[in-house]
């Protein structure tokens, strides 16, 4: 999976079409290695394996450098903070957009992005420009 353009993975749209747990049950005969993989998504993403598509799963593991170090709090990715918290990302970025584009329980299912802008559309049909 190409770390900065993993949508130029040779299988992108297979992948992006499957969710974790769907991989994990076709791929893995033991529990002990859903298991596992389940915890790792548990613990950093705080989502089950059926929200993440495999695309995703598989980049943010290059993007770590391995599942070692993703879960390491010792000198892995557990261990950095942000001064003030990382909730600040979310308040800045809303104040960026404003509050009027923030829509809370809408999943995202199409992001477009022209010379006139960015439109997001939810599942419930619902586009924000």
């Amino acid at each position: 999976v190409p770390l900065l353009e993993p949508w130029n993975c040779p299988k992108a749209k297979e992948w992006d079409s499957i969710s974790t747990k769907a991989w994990l049950d076709e791929v893995c005969w033991t529990d002990t290695a859903k298991n596992v993989i389940s915890i790792l998504l548990h613990s950093i993403h705080a989502c089950e394996p059926k929200e993440l598509s495999l695309l995703y799963f598989l980049w943010y593991i290059k993007s770590g450098a391995g599942t070692l170090r993703i879960s390491s709090t010792e000198k892995g990715a557990q261990e950095r903070k942000f001064v003030g918290g990382s909730q600040q990302i979310c308040e800045k970025i809303v104040d960026l957009i404003g509050k009027d584009k923030i829509l809370y329980n809408s999943p995202v299912v199409k992001i477009e992005q022209n010379d006139d802008g960015v439109i997001v559309s939810t599942a419930s049909g619902r586009q924000i420009k």
